[in-house]
C-alpha cells in the first residue's frame, strides 16, 4: 500500500472510530468551584484529605480549570466516581468491545524519595479487580503499566518510557480489549502493547490515585468511552515517512499551530460524522482558527509540499 493510500485508510479507520464511539463518561472540571474537589460531580476520595484534591487553574489558557493533586503526605489517596461506568458500559452498542479511557496528565514535581501519581481503570465493582493502570513515577520521571495479566490474579508492572519532564502536561490513553483481554497503552503520541490482560472485565470505574510522598500532579479533560473493536489499531499519525509535524494547543480552545519540516500546502478539517468544515487560515498556512467550532473531535488533513500526507486528531474544548 502506497503512502497515499495508507493516509486515506487510516483517516477513513478513524472517522470510523470516532462514528461508533460512545462516551460514558467525561470531566474537565470546568463547570466547578474553585478550591477543594470535595463531591463535585459526584467524585468520592479513599484516604488523603479535602485539602488535597482541588480544582484549580494551572494553565488557564489551554485547559481551563483543572484538577490538582498538591499532596503533603505520605499517605496513598484515590479519587473515584463510584461505579460510573458499570450502566453506560453493560448498555453499550453491540460490537464497542474496547474501553478507551484518556486523560491529560500533568506531571508537576515532587521533592520525597518516593512519590507516584496513576490513572486506573477497575471492574467488578467492589471488588477492585484492576484492569490497568498507567502509573507515573514522580522520582525516575519514568511511566509504567501494572495490571492484572491473564491468568494471574496478581498484578504485575511493565515499564514503559523514561525521561519525561516536570511540569508538563502529556495525554494519556489506556485501551482495554472486553473481547481478547488485550490491553494498550499510549503515551503522548507513542503506543505500547499489546499486553496480555484479563479478557471479559466489564469496565466499572476510573481512579485517579497518588501517593507514596510529596507531590504535586494534576488530571484533566478525562474520557471514557467505548469504541469498537476492528478500529483498535487506528493511530494518530505524528510523523509520516521521516516528517515530523506537529500541532498545537491539543485539546484547542481559538486556534492552533501547526509545525512541519515541510510548508504546509492545504489544510483541511472533518467532524466526527465526516462532514467538512469551513475554517479560517492564516496566509502562510501555519494557524487556523477553531473559535468557531462546536466542542468534540476532529479530524485535520495536512497536504505538505513536498508530497506528503498525514491526518491529525484534534480536540475542541
Amino acid at each position: 500500500m502506497n503512502k497515499m493510500n495508507k493516509i486515506l485508510f487510516f483517516a477513513v479507520a478513524l472517522l470510523s472510530n470516532l462514528s461508533f464511539s460512545q462516551t460514558l463518561d467525561s470531566d474537565n472540571f470546568n463547570d466547578y468551584t474553585i478550591g477543594n474537589l470535595g463531591t463535585q460531580g459526584f467524585w468520592s476520595n479513599d484516604g488523603g484529605t479535602a485539602e488535597q484534591a482541588k480544582v484549580a487553574e494551572i494553565n488557564i489558557a489551554a485547559y481551563g480549570k483543572s484538577l490538582t493533586l498538591p499532596r503533603t503526605t505520605t499517605s496513598n489517596m484515590w479519587l473515584f466516581k463510584n461505579d460510573f461506568l458499570k450502566t453506560p458500559w453493560l448498555n453499550r452498542t453491540s460490537g464497542n468491545n474496547i474501553a478507551e479511557i484518556s486523560a491529560d496528565f500533568y506531571t508537576g514535581t515532587t521533592t520525597a524519595v518516593t512519590a507516584a501519581s496513576s490513572f486506573q481503570l477497575y471492574a467488578d465493582g467492589g471488588d477492585n479487580f484492576m484492569i490497568g493502570s498507567i502509573l507515573y513515577d514522580h522520582v525516575a520521571k519514568a511511566y509504567s503499566l501494572t495490571y492484572t495479566r491473564n491468568g494471574n490474579s496478581a498484578i504485575v508492572t511493565q515499564p514503559l518510557t523514561t525521561g519525561a519532564a516536570d511540569n508538563t502536561w502529556t495525554p494519556i490513553t489506556i485501551f482495554y480489549n472486553y473481547t481478547t483481554g488485550d490491553i494498550h497503552i499510549k503515551i503522548g503520541a507513542t503506543i505500547y502493547g499489546p499486553f496480555a490482560g484479563t479478557p471479559a472485565k466489564s469496565p466499572t470505574e476510573v481512579d485517579i490515585f497518588s501517593g507514596g510522598g510529596a507531590l504535586t500532579s494534576a488530571f484533566d479533560n478525562y474520557v471514557a468511552r467505548a469504541i469498537k473493536t476492528a478500529t483498535l489499531a487506528v493511530n494518530d499519525i505524528g510523523s509520516v515517512g521521516g516528517v515530523k509535524i506537529k500541532i498545537y494547543p491539543n485539546p484547542a480552545t481559538d486556534h492552533i499551530n501547526i509545525e512541519a519540516d515541510s510548508k504546509v500546502k492545504k489544510i483541511k478539517i472533518v467532524d466526527a460524522s465526516g462532514k467538512n468544515i469551513n475554517i479560517a487560515v492564516s496566509t502562510d498556512l501555519n494557524k487556523i482558527d477553531v473559535s468557531h467550532l462546536e466542542k468534540g473531535v476532529y479530524l485535520m488533513e495536512l497536504q505538505l509540499e513536498d508530497g506528503t500526507m498525514t491526518v491529525q486528531k484534534f480536540i475542541k474544548k
